[in-house]
């Protein structure tokens, strides 16, 4: 038995297949990239957190801190709350 082939339906649910493809690679690389970008906040978050413990125990100064979280201590100041 030899079908009818037509083409618009054949077009039509070739791009329906590849937008639905699409989307399935867009939500994935997303995912991936927020997981990404959780981990690095959680990483510089835990440094952070590390840092001021150190102040507070008079391991490292104030300076110290801020200087090894790469900003001035000013802006240490403001992220922590600490004073110099």
């Amino acid at each position: 038995c030899i079908t009818e082939f037509n083409e618009e339906k054949f077009r039509n649910q070739t791009f329906e297949e590849g937008r639905i493809e699409g989307i399935a690679v867009g939500i994935e690389k997303g995912i991936e990239k927020g997981i990404e970008k959780g981990i690095e906040k959680g990483k510089k978050e835990g440094i952070l957190e590390t840092l001021i413990g150190l102040v507070k125990e008079g391991i490292l100064t104030l300076a110290d801190a801020a200087q090894r979280y790469n900003v001035s201590v000013p802006e240490f100041e403001a992220l922590t709350g600490l004073k110099a």
